[in-house]
């Protein structure tokens, strides 16, 4: 929407923000002064003394006093108050704030709310995809007025190592674009980690799902250890709340509180905290991947040849596994992903270097399905659905505008 409402802003001669925006009789708009010049030189090139075109779609115009010079003619045609009144909100005058992710697109727009933690100010638009984001869906956004930004700068991205490779590090990126990768061992690991889950918590927490050493890790906002729980053995985990994680597990999913822990001091991490596990989904068979939206849970399961997706809405627990023939929907389900409503569930599923994507509703329905090679992690961002291939080693997009690939189409490598 900013890419639009600066293109609203810009003269179409010169190719720069409005500076007093006159208005033609067919609705285009342009500078008083860029006008002036252009009109000056059509009437010296062809002669023409009653008229002019207009410099977008070669419409005809007609001055209202054509006897005036033509160099007044510009002063004959209202000023264009609509845009000078939009650019008076949005565009940033000398003492306001820009947006900083539309200074990153070459855009100017005027900023109305703060992110403390990331320390950056965002446009009306830039808000509500910042909240979007689910590395940065936590934070909390204020009004500009009276905001002073702290020093430190925290995460607002993530970018997960994938089962098949080993990895001892976590890489996230900053809202500058920068990446920097740190370490996610503890002293206690007995083999190199395996990452394959990730969430962030209130005041930026990191819980990491380290699947070779069977662990959760709770890691601060600067990345110290705060503590780790090797009593289960966790493959992936979504956020349900602030605080509050599903973590699926060996035949059932754990939901999880991450709370301090007043009870006894800790001499082992910085700070006292621990991970309660209040409520357990039993399952049978395995269960991988795991994603949640409004209360809704799904996870990937599987038990010998049985591979299905288990979803769960409150007290509802169902198994989807076949499609309306009777044909199993899949051969090895990775990881999952659901739609901000919670109506649809995407499904990295595929064994060896032969996989698909398959999109089905919560009842179970069929929609679709697209091949990849190898695809394991899924993420829903705004109206794209972000894939990773591990075939080679790519994060893959949908960029067409239509929401959630509700018609497959081709993804393009980032």
């Amino acid at each position: 929407m900013e890419d639009d409402l600066h293109r609203e802003f810009t003269c179409p001669i010169c190719a720069d923000i409005f500076t007093n925006p006159k208005g033609l009789p067919c609705l285009h708009s342009f500078c008083r002064e860029c006008l002036r010049v252009y009109i000056t030189k059509q009437q010296e090139a062809k002669g023409r003394k009653y008229e002019f075109t207009c410099p977008v779609c070669r419409h005809n115009v007609v001055p209202p006093d054509v006897k005036k010079p033509a160099e007044s003619w510009v002063d004959q045609f209202p000023s264009n108050h609509q845009i000078i009144s939009l650019m008076d909100i949005m565009l940033p005058k000398k003492n306001d704030k820009p947006c900083k992710l539309c200074q990153k697109r070459d855009i100017t727009m005027k900023a109305i709310n703060v992110c403390r933690a990331c320390q950056e100010e965002y446009c009306a638009d830039c808000s509500k995809f910042h909240l979007l984001l689910k590395a940065t869906k936590n934070h909390k956004l204020y009004p500009l007025d009276g905001i002073s930004l702290p020093s430190r700068t925290t995460t607002a991205g993530t970018s997960l190592s994938l089962p098949e490779e080993s990895a001892d590090s976590f890489e996230y990126t900053v809202e500058s674009g920068h990446c920097r990768q740190v370490k996610v061992t503890s002293e206690s690991d007995n083999a190199e980690c395996w990452i394959t889950g990730a969430v962030f918590l209130e005041d930026d927490k990191v819980l990491i799902v380290d699947n070779r050493n069977l662990k959760l890790k709770l890691f601060s906002a600067d990345f110290q250890l705060l503590t780790e729980d090797d009593s289960f053995k966790p493959y992936d985990v979504a956020l349900i709340d602030n605080e509050t994680v599903a973590v699926s597990d060996s035949g059932c999913v754990r939901y999880c509180d991450i709370e301090r822990n007043s009870l006894k001091s800790s001499k082992t991490y910085n700070n006292d905290w621990k991970i309660y596990v209040p409520k357990v989904l039993s399952l049978s068979g395995y269960c991988r991947g795991i994603c949640s939206t409004k209360g809704k849970i799904a996870v990937c399961s599987g038990k010998d040849l049985d591979k299905r997706i288990i979803f769960q809405d409150i007290e509802i627990i169902r198994h989807i596994w076949q499609d309306i023939d009777g044909k199993s929907l899949f051969r090895e389900p990775w990881y999952c992903a659901m739609n901000e409503s919670g109506s649809l569930i995407f499904v990295a599923d595929g064994v060896g270097v032969e996989g698909h994507v398959i999109c089905i509703t919560t009842q179970g329905r069929f929609r679709w399905k697209h091949k990849f090679e190898m695809p394991r992690g899924l993420c829903i961002c705004g109206d794209h659905l972000f894939v990773a291939d591990m075939k080679d080693n790519s994060i893959k997009v949908d960029l067409r505008k239509e929401p959630y690939l509700l018609r497959p189409f081709s993804l393009c490598p980032t």
